[in-house]
């Protein structure tokens, strides 16, 4: 195998060394899919003159989600969790954090309150999930048989296994 196919860190490290931008990305990926990579990753681009996109890659194909396109990012941002749109799986795991980033996100640019803050403070920290809405904290009820006040974070956008948050603007 390739730099490019042989494992995501060393596609990773050519794409670091190599493009400048997200053309020079996309020429890499398309090898990529040429050679047939052979499994489902999404790469998160951001170039040096202000481009920034999602790849979903699928084996031998990559679909391209583009901040500066409309259709892509109405608001101008791109949400992600660890699952692809263009997937096939009937199985979605992050479904629902996707979608609660993304009402927690529309609802911050229709209040005009996003920025960097907001991000770190609200939206990296936000424990609901679909079997518990805790808020407004703190929650005095209890989930199953657990104590009162517990919030099971399996699923939510800070999950139970959450270590950290980015925000690159």
């Amino acid at each position: 195998a390739t730099t490019t196919t042989a494992q995501p860190g060393a596609f990773i490290k050519k794409a670091l060394g190599t493009c400048e931008r997200l053309e020079h990305f996309e020429n890499l990926l398309a090898q990529a899919a040429s050679a047939g990579i052979g499994s489902q990753y999404n790469f998160g681009c951001i170039d040096a003159l202000d481009g920034a996109a999602v790849y979903e890659m699928s084996g031998s194909d990559y679909q391209k989600f583009d901040t500066h396109n409309p259709l892509d990012a109405p608001q101008g941002f791109l949400v992600r969790a660890n699952f692809s749109l263009t997937g096939k799986s009937k199985k979605a795991s992050g479904s629902y954090r996707y979608h609660r980033a993304n009402e927690i996100l529309f609802n911050a640019v229709k209040n005009r309150m996003l920025d960097y803050r907001f991000v770190i403070r609200k939206m990296a920290r936000d424990i609901a999930s679909p079997q518990i809405n805790p808020y407004p904290l703190p929650w005095q009820e209890s989930y199953k048989e657990a104590p009162k006040g517990f919030v099971m974070t399996e699923n939510s956008l800070n999950r139970h296994n959450t270590v950290c948050s980015v925000v690159i603007h």
